[in-house]
């Protein structure tokens, strides 16, 4: 056979998740806080508004739905502003490399919810994903600390503490079948920023041993018109 053929290879896009890492100066403030947050006498706990399965560790309020955010706390803000911004660049990144046909006039872009979550050994979140105001939204979650032997675990492919995202199921002989694999494990990386649309069904596995996972996840309201 003496063709000469041209291939071209179409894999259309399933997902896209954005990552950024926050200075080292607002992560330490942003431990500061949180370790201010949970000793606070007046905090308010956010375990009734989600899934999470702590029963060691706790979940807090730092912008409960409908709700002003909590006062007295520079970094918080600080952080609100980089997922605002972050939220910006996620929506044009879309409409510029999708193929939809709708192109948002205007978008609005707003915080919904914020939360603190102090995971410790046991403490898991299934399988799920969240729910904003709006019907367009982004949620988020930013690794403050980590455990080191857990993620040495977790360097050696084990699930402990891991976040997995998923966007399909894929069957066992996925690879007999030509499929690609609908999810991925995200390595703990204190400081790091992982935002993806709400939709998006995700885990976090348990860890055994000492030490506390700390994350601060939201959701953030979209308006597209």
């Amino acid at each position: 056979m003496n063709y000469d053929l041209q291939y071209k290879v179409f894999q259309p896009p399933a997902l896209s998740y954005l990552t950024v890492k926050i200075p080292d100066n607002l992560l330490k403030e942003l431990i500061i806080d949180s370790k201010k947050l949970e000793k606070t006498k007046n905090k308010a706990s956010y375990e009734n508004h989600l899934v999470g399965n702590f029963e060691n560790g706790e979940q807090l309020a730092i912008k409960p739905n409908n709700a002003e955010m909590i006062s007295g706390f520079k970094s918080f803000k600080e952080l609100e502003l980089i997922k605002n911004h972050m939220a910006k660049t996620y929506v044009d990144m879309y409409f510029q490399t999708s193929q939809s046909l709708f192109r948002p006039g205007q978008t609005k872009i707003e915080l919904g919810d914020m939360w603190l979550n102090i995971q410790r050994e046991g403490d898991f979140n299934p399988v799920h994903n969240h729910n904003c105001k709006t019907e367009t939204g982004l949620s988020s979650f930013c690794w403050l600390t980590f455990p080191l032997h857990v993620m040495k675990s977790a360097v050696k492919s084990n699930q402990q503490g891991m976040t997995y995202l998923h966007w399909g199921l894929t069957h066992g002989s996925s690879s007999k079948q030509f499929m690609y694999p609908k999810n991925t494990g995200l390595l703990p990386d204190p400081g790091l920023i992982v935002m993806f649309p709400s939709w998006l069904e995700h885990v976090v596995y348990p860890f055994k041993g000492n030490g506390e996972r700390i994350s601060i996840a939201s959701n953030i309201n979209i308006k597209l018109e």
